[in-house]
């Protein structure tokens, strides 16, 4: 058998592994942990007592927080409008939520997508560091806000102020990484060698190819791009980056009072602390989106709280059911869409580049700056 044979072997067995560890984890989960902190006849008792009304009110929580990822994503990528950044945003969603490690599957999936609208490898890679960056920088910023909060209130555990401890330190390295990188093309070049050779040194651990190409040419061109994104778009980003992850908050904390967790027994800063410390699991992607242990996360952080098991694990297991579960069906809309529209649909902003690019050359004949 040739090396690549058996590099293809043990690639399938490790993704066969990879499936039976995530599926075990989960059925471990939902049927040997979670029954033991509350009965699921008991939780369906809650949820099925829900009223018309709250069942409208937590459905506007949940579209709302959708329409504010498609929005980053508006934000991240110049020429998206609103249909096609809904489409790529759901049908990677599912992607993500059905595979296991199905998030690197889903920047596969989401670059096939952008591509057949016109987009080129560069503006991709821009878009999924941006927004990588972005979001794994409110994660840890929320855990520190939460500390502060709860600090304020006077309720605080020595446990919470050693995790936004550590948070802090990650949010802090992270910046300075970052802040270098925009700063000088020659950081940012080493930057990205050094991070290349840390990945190498991990697949080959792993027995896996390290990778060829230059990362540190890779690097600069992210500079340069991010920069010229940031000076335009940065506010935006920004904003749409911290409502997604606040309207995410609030249909947690819809879920949870509707089901009966009143403010006497969890406060909303308290809540905000369940979820900030709970989002940090999902950086960990042992299952299809986080699926189990971020519900006994904020099964776990609720009820330290204060509120009841009961209770707790309804407004938990509601919660997932709207941004976890529901999401699903969505992408199987939206791929089809895809679909059928890719090529009719186009990047908004092509004619203007096209055009821009017609102009230059034009322009510098003529003596014109460009």
């Amino acid at each position: 058998m040739t090396s690549g044979g058996r590099s293809g072997g043990a690639r399938r067995w490790w993704r066969v592994a990879q499936i039976v560890f995530a599926v075990a984890l989960v059925v471990g989960v939902f049927v040997a942990v979670i029954p033991q902190i509350a009965d699921y006849r008991s939780v369906w008792t809650r949820v099925s007592s829900l009223t018309g009304f709250q069942i409208a009110l937590l459905a506007g929580v949940t579209v709302l927080n959708l329409v504010t990822y498609w929005l980053q994503s508006i934000a991240a990528m110049p020429g998206l409008n609103l249909r096609m950044a809904a489409v790529q945003n759901q049908t990677t969603t599912t992607v993500a939520n059905t595979v296991p490690a199905g998030g690197a599957i889903a920047v596969g999936v989401s670059y096939g997508i952008f591509h057949s609208w016109g987009y080129r490898e560069g503006d991709f890679a821009r878009f999924t560091l941006v927004t990588g960056i972005w979001n794994t920088a409110i994660k840890l910023v929320l855990p520190v806000v939460a500390l502060g909060l709860l600090m304020i209130g006077g309720t605080i555990d020595p446990r919470l102020a050693v995790a936004s401890a550590i948070g802090v330190a990650a949010l802090v390295l992270a910046a300075a990484l970052l802040a270098l990188c925009l700063w000088k093309e020659s950081f940012a070049a080493a930057i990205g060698r050094a991070c290349r050779r840390a990945v190498g040194a991990v697949q080959r651990l792993l027995r896996r190819r390290p990778p060829s190409d230059d990362w540190g040419e890779v690097a600069v061109r992210f500079r340069r791009d991010s920069l010229e994104l940031l000076r335009e778009r940065g506010v935006w980003l920004t904003v749409t980056t911290i409502a997604s992850h606040l309207s995410l908050f609030l249909v947690l904390l819809m879920s949870i009072r509707v089901v009966g967790v009143t403010a006497d027994q969890v406060t909303w800063v308290e809540a905000l602390a369940a979820f900030a410390f709970a989002r940090l699991v999902t950086v960990i992607p042992l299952t299809p989106g986080g699926l189990g242990f971020i519900e006994l996360s904020y099964i776990g952080a609720l009820v330290w709280a204060g509120g009841d098991r009961i209770d707790v694990v309804a407004g938990t297991l509601l919660f997932r059911l709207l941004t976890f579960l529901l999401q699903i069906p969505l992408g199987a809309v939206t791929y089809p869409l895809w679909l059928r529209t890719k090529d009719r649909w186009h990047r908004t902003d092509r004619h203007a580049r096209s055009r821009s690019k017609r102009t230059k050359p034009a322009a510098r004949k003529a003596g014109v700056p460009a």
